[in-house]
This record gives C-alpha cells, sequence and structure tokens, in this order.
C-alpha cells in the first residue's frame, strides 16, 4: 500500500487514517442499517456504535503493538500514533 494515497492542492493524503476514515463510516452506516432492519432502537445503536469506537481504536493498536514487540525494541514508544499510522517510518526506527 503506498503511504500517500493522494495529493489535493498541496495537502498530502495518508492512506492509513482515509482507510481508517472510510471503515469506520461504512461501519456506522452498517450498523445503523443492520438496527432498522432487526427493528431495534437505531438511535441506541448508533449512540453505543460512537462510544465503544474509542475503545476500538486503543485496543486494535495495543494488539498491534504488542503483537509486533520485537519491531519495537520492547519498549512503550510504539504505542504513539502519527498522522501516518502504523509502524514509525524507517528514519524513525534507524535512530533507535
Amino acid at each position: 500500500m503506498h503511504p500517500i494515497l493522494f495529493q489535493w492542492r498541496g495537502v498530502k493524503v495518508w492512506s492509513y487514517p482515509a482507510f481508517l476514515y472510510f471503515g469506520l463510516c461504512a461501519g456506522i452506516v452498517a450498523g445503523n442499517a443492520a438496527a432498522h432492519a432487526a427493528g431495534t432502537d437505531a438511535f441506541g445503536v448508533f449512540v453505543a456504535t460512537l462510544l465503544l469506537i474509542p475503545a476500538a481504536l486503543a485496543g486494535s493498536r495495543i494488539l498491534y503493538v504488542t503483537a509486533h514487540w520485537s519491531y519495537y525494541g520492547g519498549t512503550l514508544r510504539g504505542f504513539g500514533i502519527d498522522k501516518r499510522g502504523g509502524r514509525p517510518s524507517t528514519e524513525e526506527s534507524s535512530s533507535r
């Protein structure tokens, strides 16, 4: 995957946050559609989804860093998130 999805008027759109945003929006829409189809309280499902998104993002980051613990040199440095997402760039990892 290319780190930069596209550039528009000098603004770089990074792939990771763009696809993360798309996935979150698609999940919210799908959950809302499923709640309507099941006849449950769609607004309640929407609110629950919005409340659970931060926990899901934090949990996924924790799982990713612990699964790649040796890559981060056994330090907690990998828990930081930059705008590119995922792993640090080669310049950052080579400076350790």
